[in-house]
């Protein structure tokens, strides 16, 4: 009697059925159980196809960022400030800041314009020397000051913001005639100041000069004795202090920088008498005027 064989399935490659059938890979569901019998046969290679564990890695990236981070902020900290000679620093408890200018005003040559609109006929002489602007308005808009000589060609544009100005600004100009036009919605006011020989000093004695204000202003006149000047500024903007003679020539640079300054100067040879001119575009400013160097 004939016998029979018997045979896997016929291999998709031999249409005869001859050949071993191919081992599948396996599923999901990972090698056969220990406990288990399996049609297909367990091969070591199958652990390699297991998603490996990546969580060591990505906990060190995570600290090599952190502590990156940790060095950029430890080196941008504030630092404080270097200590200085005048220790008086704190603006807390000064109240409202001083009017724009402080200027011995007997004995100087001053004119006056008031208005509540546009104008543009103000004539003024300058006699060359010194010459102080000082510009007030409350105004709801544009406030604009533009200076033309007599030829009617604009040489300086003095004051150009919006809304509310207070602003003292060393406007020497060569000797002529001149004329200012002034673009202002609200009451605004213009002092022209020239200082001469017969003002009187401001004093510095017993107390030294003091001055808290903010923004730009001209300060004046001082003897030459006061060789010792002293600034506290805080503020996000810039700020520099020039010393002037009666000319309005900036004749020795005091200070120059931004933000916090504390620091004291010595004028080497100042002009008798001079002038501090305080360009400072924001925050507020403390200015010490005085003979000796201890305050």
């Amino acid at each position: 009697m004939r016998q029979f064989r018997r045979s896997g399935p016929k291999a998709p490659s031999e249409p005869n059925g001859g050949g071993v059938g191919t081992l599948v890979a396996p599923g999901t569901d990972g090698p056969p159980p220990a406990g288990g019998r399996s049609r297909r046969r367990y091969d070591p290679a199958w652990d390699e196809w297991q998603a490996p564990r990546r969580w060591p890695g990505i906990l060190l990236t995570c600290l090599i960022v952190l502590a990156f981070l940790g060095v950029v902020v430890w080196h941008y900290r504030p630092h404080a400030p270097p200590p200085v000679h005048h220790k008086k620093t704190a603006f807390s408890g000064e109240g409202l800041p001083s009017p724009a200018f402080e200027l011995s005003t007997r004995g100087a040559a001053i004119s006056t314009y008031h208005g509540t609109q546009n104008k543009d006929d103000i004539v003024f002489t300058s006699s060359g020397h010194l010459l102080v602007l000082h510009a007030r308005c409350d105004c709801a808009y544009s406030f604009v000051v533009t200076i033309t000589n007599a030829s009617a060609i604009p040489v300086a544009f003095p004051v150009s913001n919006t809304g509310s100005t207070n602003v003292t600004i060393n406007q020497t100009l060569p000797r002529g005639r001149y004329t200012m036009k002034v673009v202002g919605s609200g009451p605004w006011q213009l002092q022209l100041i020239q200082p001469t020989a017969a003002m009187s000093v401001l004093r510095t004695a017993p107390k030294p000069f003091q001055y808290y204000s903010t923004g730009p202003s001209v300060l004046g006149p001082f003897s030459s004795a006061n060789r010792y000047l002293y600034l506290d500024y805080l503020g996000t903007g810039t700020i520099r202090v020039y010393v002037l003679n009666s000319n309005g020539v900036r004749v020795d640079p005091a200070f120059a920088g931004r933000r916090f300054i504390e620091h004291g100067v010595a004028l080497p040879r100042p002009p008798q008498p001079y002038f501090v001119e305080v360009d400072a575009s924001s925050g507020f400013w403390r200015l010490f005027v005085q003979h000796t160097a201890k305050g």
